[in-house]
């Protein structure tokens, strides 16, 4: 019974981390691309 809380608990966790990465990822992307918009004004 422990053990498959624990496995939740480690499924939770492992989701948590994907849409965090998601999110890094994504605001990366439009970060990345602001900045290229940025340089591409100026010359």
């Amino acid at each position: 019974m422990a053990y498959s809380r624990f496995c939740d608990r480690i499924n939770d966790i492992c989701g948590y981390l994907k849409e965090s990465a998601g999110e890094i990822y994504r605001n990366g992307k439009g970060v990345s691309a602001g900045v290229r918009d940025e340089i591409s004004s100026v010359y």
